[in-house]
């Protein structure tokens, strides 16, 4: 009996311990997460994030370390975008399983599975919105009006904004993706109210215009990805090789003004950077040069500013070789390079990603 008093002296004694411990030394901890130059603040709860798409856990245990993985890379590498910023892991049911053997169970439980992965694709949408607030404010953005950061330096400068190059790649990528999805959170989730299980359906019909990139299922990137590849192909189709090379990503690089370019160039250029799905308006030229001037020749221009400042934030913090596969794969896309690595295996088709992005930001192979 007496034996047992210190003991739970010394438990009470540990409990009051914890209970009062100063919040700055819990800070303190978790500043050593973080690099040095940047501060800790509310928003890094947003590294609580979900295991990334397409990589499908096989047991609880393997589950929490996927989510644990992909929290110490986005921590320690800020190259990456938060993993919540990307579409969730969809859970489909197998036809093996003795419980959704019967053709009415499987499709109930797809149903089930689609509704679940949109929920929680919504719910990302809401947290990344939240998790972005201070960053808007540093930006000097809008807080309730989901407007993207700018990336052009001299019109950021003279409004008086912070500049894009302060923040790191994840928080940028975090800002923007954020904005992007939270336009397109209220009409898609009317969808799924009135639709229900069936959204999945009606997307495949209408696109992914009002879907947000948390909510796109694999075979719905799949498919939107394919449908580039044909539009770029159409789009090149009859060049010259002289002509191909004006509108190739490589060259488009280095271009810091569209302004150059005819209008052919920028239409077929917004084919390839995946801005439009024609390469040629059915109108006569002095119309198609008024549309192009007025609307696709400043989409690609805040296009072409975008990329520019996304390319010195991945060189900056950490470069290609600590990225995750996922925004390889994203960066490569959103720089028309849409059909590199199509019908190779995963983990070639990633090598040729890779060193299609390093070609890119002008590093040696």
């Amino acid at each position: 009996m007496i034996s047992t008093l210190p003991r739970s002296g010394n438990m009470a004694a540990a409990s009051f311990k914890l209970r009062h411990t100063s919040p700055r030394t819990s800070i303190i901890g978790l500043q050593c997460l973080y690099p040095s130059s940047r501060t800790f603040s509310s928003s890094t709860a947003r590294f609580n994030l979900p295991p990334p798409y397409n990589s499908k856990p096989t047991s609880s245990s393997s589950s929490a370390a996927a989510t644990t993985s992909a929290s110490e890379t986005s921590i320690s590498f800020p190259v990456n975008a938060p993993a919540s910023t990307r579409p969730a892991f969809l859970d489909v049911p197998s036809k093996d399983n003795p419980q959704t053997s019967g053709t009415f169970s499987y499709y109930f439980a797809l149903g089930k599975a689609y509704l679940r992965f949109y929920k929680t694709g919504l719910k990302n949408v809401y947290g990344n919105y939240k998790a972005s607030i201070p960053l808007r404010k540093q930006l000097g953005l809008p807080v309730y009006i989901p407007r993207s950061p700018w990336t052009d330096i001299s019109t950021s400068s003279a409004s008086g904004k912070a500049d894009v190059s302060s923040l790191t790649r994840s928080d940028f990528q975090l800002v923007r993706r954020s904005a992007y999805d939270l336009r397109r959170m209220i009409p898609f989730g009317f969808i799924l109210l009135i639709c229900g299980e069936f959204t999945p359906l009606v997307v495949l019909a209408i696109g992914n215009m009002v879907t947000p990139m948390t909510c796109r299922m694999p075979k719905h990137l799949i498919k939107e990805r394919s449908k580039r590849v044909e539009y770029k192909i159409a789009a090149l189709q009859g060049l010259s090789a002289s002509q191909r090379e004006v509108v190739a990503p490589s060259s488009l690089r280095g271009v810091k003004d569209v302004h150059a370019l005819s209008a052919e160039e920028v239409l077929q250029s917004s084919v390839v950077f995946g801005l439009s799905k024609r390469h040629s308006l059915s109108v006569p030229e002095f119309l198609q040069t008024m549309i192009v001037n007025s609307l696709y020749r400043p989409r690609l221009q805040r296009w072409m500013e975008y990329l520019a400042a996304d390319d010195k934030l991945i060189m900056s913090a950490g470069g290609i070789e600590n990225m995750v596969a996922e925004e390889v794969r994203l960066a490569v896309d959103e720089r028309g390079g849409v059909d590199v690595g199509m019908g190779l295996k995963e983990g070639v088709r990633e090598a040729a990603e890779r060193k299609w992005l390093a070609r890119w930001l002008g590093q040696n192979d």
